[in-house]
């Protein structure tokens, strides 16, 4: 029960990393502005304390058509190669 526990920590840690990352990539891309990013933060955080399904940044901007599904690609393209450098080093 304990490993399952650090392993929830452990997802959640991840998730909120990845989150923050995906919001500044795309801002850093051209892609949203930081006003759109706290917005779906926001929305998250509302949706998670309401027990609502949960929803990644990328789905919510663009719900909200704030972001393309080509750009969203684009940004885990970025995620995905800066945790492969961050692997490579450690």
């Amino acid at each position: 029960m304990r490993v399952e526990k650090m392993r929830n920590e452990f997802n959640k840690e991840l998730s909120i990393e990845s989150r923050n990352r995906f919001g500044k990539i795309a801002i850093e891309m051209g892609f949203i502005t930081i006003e759109q990013a706290l917005i779906a933060l926001i929305e998250q955080a509302m949706d998670n304390f309401f027990k609502k399904s949960h929803k990644f940044i990328g789905e919510i901007l663009s719900e909200r058509g704030w972001i393309t599904p080509g750009q969203i690609r684009m940004v885990l393209n970025k995620l995905s190669e800066d945790e492969k450098i961050k692997k490579e080093v450690a």
